[in-house]
């Protein structure tokens, strides 16, 4: 059995992937977490084959420290939102794989089990995208220009958060958080958060 912890901050989308794993052939779900204590209470408890995790929960911050901690372990990342432009950036950060609110429950199962035999799943839609970006890399879109720092705060400025709330959220000082504010408005070429808003949810950039 394929032993799976389930991470989000919604108790709702724990439960869906908690039936649709329950009923899933060779897959055990042994473990959920609602919080990153909660995801390393279960790392240090449980035998874990792969986590699913939900980006609302930290977002890539959840990438970089579980790859330093347990770089073994494969994570899949799950995005509520319809979106891609976070694919490229969470399979750079260390994820296995990459799916969005509109997938399957067999694609789910299947992104499992081929990410455990120590591969990558890529769905057509995120195979599109890699193609698209290799045919543009010279002319990209604004948010694609920056790091992958940038464009944690970028999404964070996206979802109206306040800078004392960013800094909260990413573990940073506030002063660090303005200077990555002020970076990003310089390459992005905004000149205002309500243009950034409106341009994100004009490319449907999550």
């Amino acid at each position: 059995m394929i032993r799976t912890l389930i991470a989000s901050d919604c108790a709702v989308i724990r439960k869906g992937f908690k039936h649709i794993l329950d009923n899933a052939f060779g897959v055990e779900v042994v473990s959920e977490a609602s919080t990153m204590e909660d995801v390393w209470a279960a790392i240090e408890g449980e035998t874990l084959d792969v986590i699913l995790a939900d980006v609302s929960m930290s977002g890539l911050e959840i990438l970089s420290r579980l790859k330093a901690a347990v770089p073994q372990l494969p994570v899949i990342l799950w995005n509520t939102r319809q979106g891609f432009s976070y694919a490229i950036r969470a399979l750079r950060a260390g994820a296995k794989a990459y799916l969005v609110r509109e997938a399957p429950p067999e694609q789910v199962v299947e992104a499992i089990h081929v990410v455990v035999a120590g591969m990558r799943f890529i769905t057509p839609e995120v195979g599109h995208l890699l193609a698209s970006m290799l045919l543009r890399e010279i002319d990209r879109l604004p948010h694609e220009v920056l790091s992958t720092r940038e464009f944690q705060v970028f999404h964070l400025i996206a979802l109206g958060n306040t800078t004392r709330e960013i800094a909260t959220h990413l573990c940073l000082s506030a002063n660090t958080v303005r200077t990555y504010r002020a970076r990003i408005f310089k390459k992005t070429g905004f000149k205002r958060e309500a243009d950034l808003i409106l341009y994100v949810a004009e490319n449907n950039v999550f």
